[in-house]
Formats: structure tokens, C-alpha cells, sequence
């Protein structure tokens, strides 16, 4: 069994997967997984890429064994970064959050102005009953 099909197996046993789970999962057959167990093939580029995208693994260490076994947290990832430009994601995300606050405005002054309109024709069409009744 090759190193690579070792870490496959760890990265399966670390997450407490059965491996019909982990291979439904990364979107391989049990009979392609086994293959790979045997010696009998060659892990394709889009296994790996699921294995590391599906479970976070980090590619260095599953192609290597070097590093760790996952990736860090987005959180953790961002903290690692340059003060400006965690104050330049700070901003990216503000402009995020008021973009949808115009978008939300732009609806609600929509609404408000349908609200207001069907008022008015209910108002005339009172009025007009009246007169006429």
C-alpha cells in the first residue's frame, strides 16, 4: 500500500467514516478505492482534489505527508494575514453588508410606494362612492 493510500485511509479513520461513506463522499467508487489499496491504480487529480476540498484536508500533507493532516480555519487563516489587509477584508465585507442595505432601502421605499398608491385609489374610490350614494 502505497504512503498516499495510507494518509487516504487516516484522513477516512480521523473522521470516523466507513468507507462507502468516505468514497459516496469524494465521489469514488468502493471498487476504484480499492484499487487504489491494491496497488491496482493511480488516484485521479479529482479524488484528490475532493478528499481535500470535501474534508479540508490540506494537499501538501496528502501528497506528501508533510504539514498537518488539515488546513487551518478560514478564521485562523485571516488572522495569520498583514494587518492591512485584514483592515481591507474588514472594508470588502462592510461594502458587502451595505450594498444590501441600499438593495434593502431600494425595496422598501417600492413597497412603501405601492402601499401609498393603493391608499390613494381606495380613498378616490370611497370619495367617489360617496358622492355617488
Amino acid at each position: 500500500m502505497s504512503d498516499i493510500v495510507q494518509r487516504f485511509l487516516a484522513v477516512k479513520d480521523n473522521l470516523g467514516l466507513t468507507k462507502s461513506k468516505f468514497c459516496k463522499d469524494v465521489e469514488v467508487s468502493v471498487a476504484t478505492f480499492d484499487n487504489y489499496f491494491n496497488g491496482k491504480g493511480v488516484p485521479k487529480a479529482i479524488f484528490l482534489a475532493n478528499v481535500c476540498k470535501k474534508f479540508g484536508v490540506d494537499g501538501t500533507w496528502l501528497l506528501t505527508g508533510e504539514g498537518k493532516m488539515f488546513r487551518d480555519s478560514e478564521e485562523s487563516i485571516e488572522q495569520s494575514l498583514p494587518l492591512v489587509t485584514q483592515k481591507l477584508l474588514v472594508v470588502e465585507k462592510s461594502m458587502d453588508k451595505a450594498t444590501s442595505f441600499a438593495k434593502l432601502e431600494a425595496m422598501k421605499a417600492v413597497i412603501e410606494g405601492e402601499i401609498l398608491a393603493e391608499k390613494t385609489q381606495q380613498s378616490r374610490t370611497d370619495a367617489d362612492q360617496a358622492a355617488n350614494g
